[in-house]
């Protein structure tokens, strides 16, 4: 695992979206889970998760980008 420096986070949320499991490779992973416990844990959990996902809050204005950048990168 790398650890993140504070000018990383911006770039890594942004890019997070290409880092889900999702549809058929979201199955795959699940049902490599050996421990069946385990595997019907996350079987439940992994509709919650994608719904989470779909809710869809308006974008940040350039300026406020614009700062939260500027703030990450002073850290």
């Amino acid at each position: 695992m790398e650890a993140a420096g504070p000018s990383k986070v911006v770039s890594y949320i942004r890019e997070a979206e290409g880092l889900l499991l999702k549809g058929q490779k979201a199955a795959v992973v699940i049902d490599s889970i050996s421990d069946k416990k385990l595997r019907v844990a996350f079987e439940a959990a992994h509709p919650l998760y994608t719904a989470s996902w779909k809710t869809n809050l308006p974008g940040m204005s350039e300026d406020c980008q614009r700062i939260l950048d500027d703030a990450a990168i002073q850290l």
